[in-house]
Formats: structure tokens, sequence, C-alpha cells
């Protein structure tokens, strides 16, 4: 434990002591995760837009109960563009003890959460769906993922930051394939019966 101890001298002797001890406090050991839930979606009716979900996992593998700030960007294919991001949903075994940013959107505004406690041995989830549109005809360049790499397939990067600083999570999947169908017609010379 903490043990202290305190004496009293005058004249070189001792004439009051005192001592004290507390337990060591328990630390916590906060990590995270991400991942692509499946695969990019095509959007009913809108054969160049999908949806692509995303889930951190927020976990305390130490004995003792810690707090985390937890942020994510996007880092898209540049000919990707986003429509529209989902409200961020909350699951695990530890109960949300703050209050999500409802202005996240990956892009103006990355925070998910700031001061948020996880008990010890406890894990939290957030999920978010990212609606994004692929131009038909556009450049494949970058639609392969590179590892820790923005700008490439459908890159995201989630910063988790505790009281040791900050570490990053990457997940990415490739940009989706979409079809560039066309036709034409021409006349052909018409032949004398």
């Amino acid at each position: 434990g903490l043990y202290n101890r305190a004496e009293l001298q005058s004249s070189g002797s001792m004439i009051a002591q005192d001592n004290d001890c507390m337990p060591t406090p328990k630390a916590p050991n906060i990590t995270h995760s991400k991942v692509v839930v499946g695969t990019p979606a095509v959007v009913a009716g809108s054969p160049t837009q999908y949806d692509v979900r995303y889930r951190i996992t927020v976990q305390n593998t130490g004995a003792g109960a810690g707090v985390y700030d937890l942020s994510d960007t996007f880092g898209f294919d540049p000919n990707v563009t986003i429509i529209s991001v989902t409200p961020v949903t909350h699951g695990g075994t530890d109960a949300l003890a703050t209050t999500i940013n409802s202005g996240f959107d990956g892009v103006a505004d990355g925070v998910i959460v700031n001061t948020e406690s996880i008990a010890a041995g406890g894990s939290e989830t957030y999920e978010f769906v990212v609606r994004v549109n692929v131009p038909a005809g556009s450049s494949v360049a970058n639609d392969a993922c590179v590892p820790a790499t923005s700008g490439n397939g459908l890159f995201n990067n989630a910063r988790l930051r505790t009281w040791s600083g900050a570490v990053d999570a990457d997940a990415c999947t490739e940009t989706p394939k979409v079809a560039n169908i066309s036709h034409e017609k021409s006349i052909a010379t018409p032949v004398a019966l």
C-alpha cells in the first residue's frame, strides 16, 4: 500500500510518531479497436450510393475505473463524397456516463464523447453508418486501402485519449466499384431491295 510515517523530534529525541496507510490505487488500462462491420451496402434506388457501418470498441482491462475521450476522422478516397452520417449509437457492458456528441460528422466535428468513464473490466461500443456516393466512371487509383493512410478506400481513424496520452486505431474497406453502363445507337447503311 501507500504507507507513510511521521516522526516528531526535539533535541534529537523522538517525542511522537504516527503512521498511516491506504491501499495502492487500482490503475485502468483503456484500449480501443475499430472495424468496418460487414461490407458497404448499396442504397436501394441509388446505385452509386453505399452505406458503410463502423464500430469502435473501447475496453478497460485494468483493475481500476478510468476516463477517456473518443474522436473519429474520415479520410476517404477523394472521389467519394459523404451524403450523411447517422447518429452514433452506444452499446457494451458499461453504461454510457456522458452524452454522445450529436454534432459528430467525422469531418468538421470528430468528437464522439469527452470525459466518458469506464469501469474496471468494462467494454463500450460506438456505431455509426456513413452514406457515401461513388461517381460512376471515377478514378480507381485510390480505391484500395493503404495501412494507416488517409485518402485511400473508405479509411477511418479513431483516436482515444486517456491520462497516458493519445492512441489511434484505423479501419478501412475498399471503395465500392460502381458500374458505368452506356450504350450507343447508329443507323446502318440502307440496302436496296
